[in-house]
């Protein structure tokens, strides 16, 4: 379950409370039915409609879309695989009665959360010996908009178009990707 809402979050610059939940969110969790896998060959993509987005009040739903990197980039973190994978190996413990469960689901039948999504980065990066770093050296620690840090991150390195970075985040004005960028 990490693997797969990594792979999504990252590839569709998701916000941390649009994949992930926490206590006293007033966002929707994410449902199995907002979200699905398109294989239109040679693409494949997962598509994710985010109920009532941050960013457009009175819109119902933004789609976005995690795209399976070539094979010989992706490295094994492929979202469609990965969701794909999850959807196949979720059996929870206690069964669940809901005809539309958490698209992303922990063994106990609830949806993902963000405390959980950052626990187990957080001991990842312990066990790899992987750390970040503020320009003047602070030490920077997973948070919930790290996926969304990672997409802008890897995408400006990559040399993607602002224009092209803001349009997959959601973003309308032209400094809102400034506060997910950092140089380490």
């Amino acid at each position: 379950v990490w693997a797969a809402a990594s792979a999504v979050a990252f590839f569709a610059a998701l916000r941390g409370g649009e994949f992930s939940t926490y206590a006293g969110s007033s966002r929707p969790v994410l449902r199995t039915s907002h979200v699905d896998i398109v294989d239109a060959a040679p693409a494949r993509f997962v598509r994710v409609r985010i109920v009532g987005p941050k960013g457009r009040p009175g819109v119902a739903f933004a789609a976005v879309f995690a795209a399976s990197p070539p094979a010989s980039a992706s490295g094994g973190f492929d979202p469609v695989k990965l969701l794909a994978g999850h959807w196949e190996e979720r059996v929870p413990v206690v069964p669940t009665t809901l005809s539309d469960p958490p698209a992303f689901q922990l063994r106990d039948g609830s949806a993902v959360t963000r405390d959980f999504m950052v626990r187990r980065t957080s001991h990842l990066l312990k066990r790899e010996g992987i750390r970040f770093f503020t320009p003047e050296g602070d030490e920077i620690t997973p948070g919930a908009a790290s996926w969304r840090t990672g997409y802008v991150s890897s995408a400006m390195a990559a040399n993607v178009p602002d224009s092209t970075i803001r349009t997959q985040a959601r973003w309308a004005s032209l400094d809102s990707q400034r506060p997910y960028t950092f140089v380490t």
